[in-house]
């Protein structure tokens, strides 16, 4: 195999994958960001609990955190869907949908996870906008009943179901 293109490429380029490309452009790090465009999140209209940033749109959070990263020479962004990675230990290839192929020592998978949702519908659609995930520390809303509405219920960290967009206003448990 030829010398790689890159010290590493990072298949994913969201929070978790935008994150480890700053850093390894700090250490001088040639590395490349290939990134679908779909992150998990694209549906959510406003992210929270990420300081500095609550409240402000997932794109926006990305497209800030891409220009700064993107301030580091070493690092580069590629628009494309990896579907094959090969080889072995610091000498990998990384095949892309549009049949572009990149060399590098390491490969970071930064790919977000996949939600799987039940098969109800308007589920899928609403998921992340009026159908949330609530850790058993935050009540997503007045609005839910029944037995998840006690922090210490087997159902709380599940879901819990809003109303509307609208009152979304969490409150901690106290």
């Amino acid at each position: 195999m030829k010398t790689p293109d890159f010290d590493v490429v990072i298949i994913g380029g969201s929070y978790a994958g935008l994150s480890a490309a700053m850093a390894l452009g700090r250490a001088v790090r040639r590395v490349l960001i290939l990134d679908s465009g779909q992150p998990c999140n694209r549906q959510t209209p406003h992210s929270h609990n990420l300081i500095t940033q609550d409240g402000a749109t997932p794109a926006h959070i990305t497209a800030v955190a891409k220009e700064q990263v993107l301030a580091y020479p070493t690092v580069r962004f590629q628009a494309g869907t990896a579907t094959a990675v090969m080889g072995e230990s610091n000498s990998f290839v990384v095949e892309t949908a549009a049949g572009e192929q990149f060399r590098a020592r390491k490969i970071l998978f930064a790919t977000g996870v996949r939600d799987l949702l039940p098969a109800i519908p308007g589920f899928a659609e609403s998921w992340g906008i009026s159908v949330i995930h609530c850790r058993r520390w935050i009540l997503a809303s007045s609005s839910a009943t029944g037995p998840g509405n006690s922090p210490c219920s087997p159902m709380a960290p599940l879901l819990s179901v809003r109303s509307s967009a609208s009152s979304c206003k969490p409150s901690l448990l106290r």
